[in-house]
């Protein structure tokens, strides 16, 4: 089974454009892509592209004592975020660009049909992330969390 859609929050950390396939047994393999670009005051300006990779496994149907249907499923997973920053001057100049990658984990639940159809998931999403000159201002364990909708097919 294949799936595409739009994530909010997440490992893509704003919004990504993501791709997932289901491999034998209830284990998923994801890939997306995210960009943003921040501009501050006096026009300096800060641009990310981010591509979000992960695995998650997916534990059975959630009981039907917890009122679940065969199509709600508990995620599990791990990953990584690789990124690229580039930083620039209010002419348009370029003066830094780096690479750099964060850990990733995944809690959450979704639900998924059986077939074909429309799928949306929540889930806890933090990052372990290694701040300086290279990455995120801060370091350390950053908590997130995101939506995700997409189509099963």
């Amino acid at each position: 089974m294949e799936r595409r859609g739009n994530a909010a929050g997440g490992y893509g950390l704003l919004l990504s454009l993501n791709y997932e396939r289901m491999l034998p047994g209830p284990v998923a393999l994801q890939g997306g892509i995210t960009e943003w670009e921040v501009c501050n005051w006096v026009g300096d300006w800060q641009h990310t592209t981010a591509v979000p990779l992960g695995v998650s496994y997916l534990i059975g149907g959630i009981p039907a004592l917890l009122g679940g249907t065969p199509s709600q499923w508990v995620e599990i997973g791990t990953g990584a975020v690789v990124s690229r920053k580039g930083e620039g001057d209010n002419d348009g100049t370029r003066t830094n660009q780096s690479g750099f990658v964060s850990l990733a984990a995944t809690v959450g639940l979704r639900h998924q049909p059986t077939g074909r159809g429309i799928m949306y998931r929540i889930a806890f999403t933090p990052l372990l992330t290694f701040g300086g000159k290279e990455g995120f201002a801060d370091q350390g364990l950053m908590p997130f969390a995101g939506i995700s909708v997409g189509y099963a097919f």
